[in-house]
């Protein structure tokens, strides 16, 4: 175990327990720096003479990362390196620097190179993960239910609306066809802060939100996010998907994002606008149509 050192007012200011530090072996001169403050965990950067590393700490016994961390491993697929961990914290390198080691940012999703390698991950994410196997990952679109999608609809202001009577009607066949495509491991939280770049290799961090899904929504999740050039050269270099899984995923990711958006209903974010704006423009009962063409 790494020998660590953290000042007690730090700690605290951290909202770490010392019971937590003491696991890792931390003890009372080391600085340590907030970082982030959710409600199931948080984040600090742990500065000690030995070097800078990670420590997430999860509140309650729920950590469902800690067990996607040691999935990973034992499927060979890449991550950020895990330095040590206990039945509740995560102790990782600090990708904070301008190293080799490094988080990205939005001038590297314009990177031909950098968008081949993220790529290549995804890939063996997805081909390391089919079949899924008996592990403990939800499927993705566990929490869409028909009476999920009526509490949305009354949040916000679509439950008169035909498309979305209608959506929650034909809800069940369409789940039923997607759990018949085949499913994978799926990371399901691209952003460019969760995307580190290491010397020849793009990796993705945080798997909070690691599922059982297709391909076709996982790489959906990250293609939205890039720009035209950059999307044609990840797909290129991913490789094709059954045009039925995107089809299938197409409404899926509508209502599924509609039905997981727990903010403001009276200050809606512009996606959840322009998503409620598919609704009512006949873009979702396009979709819809699409996939009962398919059988």
């Amino acid at each position: 175990m790494i020998k660590l050192r953290c000042h007690t007012d730090h700690v605290e200011e951290a909202g770490i327990e010392p019971r937590v530090l003491a696991e890792f072996g931390l003890d009372h001169r080391a600085r340590v720096e907030p970082i982030r403050d959710r409600p199931d965990h948080r984040v600090c950067r742990v500065h000690d003479r030995h070097g800078t590393y990670v420590l997430k700490v999860w509140r309650g016994e729920d950590a469902p990362e800690l067990a996607n961390y040691r999935l990973l491993a034992r499927l060979g697929v890449p991550t950020i390196q895990v330095v040590a961990a206990t039945g509740s914290a995560l102790l990782l390198e600090d990708l904070g620097g301008t190293g080799a080691r490094r988080l990205a940012t939005e001038d590297d999703l314009a990177d031909p190179a950098v968008i081949t390698a993220l790529a290549t991950w995804y890939r063996r994410l997805h081909d390391a993960g089919a079949p899924p196997g008996n592990w403990a990952v939800p499927w993705e679109h566990e929490h869409l239910t028909p009476d999920a999608l009526r509490r949305t609809g009354r949040r916000l202001g679509l439950d008169h609306e035909p498309a979305w009577i209608s959506a929650v009607e034909s809800l069940d066949p369409v789940l039923e066809a997607a759990r018949r495509l085949p499913q994978t491991l799926v990371h399901n939280d691209f952003h460019v802060t969760n995307l580190a770049l290491v010397p020849g290799a793009a990796i993705m961090i945080d798997f909070e939100l690691l599922r059982i899904g297709t391909r076709a929504g996982d790489l959906r999740n990250v293609t939205g996010q890039l720009g035209p050039a950059a999307r044609e050269t990840f797909l290129a270099s991913y490789g094709p998907v059954p045009t039925e899984e995107q089809v299938i995923d197409a409404p899926l990711a509508v209502l599924g994002a509609l039905a997981q958006f727990s903010g403001d209903a009276a200050r809606l974010p512009r996606w959840v606008r322009f998503l409620v704006a598919e609704v009512r423009d006949g873009g979702l009962t396009r979709k819809l149509a699409a996939v009962a063409e398919l059988h």
